[in-house]
């Protein structure tokens, strides 16, 4: 499942690590994440992901770079 944009995560990430980009993507820049784990809180779709021993958040943008990588050939991005 990818990310519908609605940008609940960047209004609660106070270390403002979650922007929007030019396209209207919403991007998490590791940089800045705390990895507090509010953005993955408030995701109303659980597309957010931060897991214990990952030191920030993270989520699906629709780069396709599994679909690339994946060995069976089974992902594919559709556009709706």
């Amino acid at each position: 499942m990818t990310c519908v944009q609605c940008g609940k995560c960047a209004k609660v990430c106070e270390a403002n690590a979650i922007t929007q980009n030019p396209k209207g993507v919403y991007m998490i820049n590791k940089k800045l994440c705390t990895g507090c784990g509010k953005c993955k809180e408030v995701c109303p779709f659980g597309v957010l992901v931060k897991e214990p021993e990952m030191p920030t958040s993270s989520k699906c943008i629709a780069c396709g770079i599994c679909v690339k990588a994946c060995p069976m050939e089974v992902l594919e991005i559709v556009e709706k």
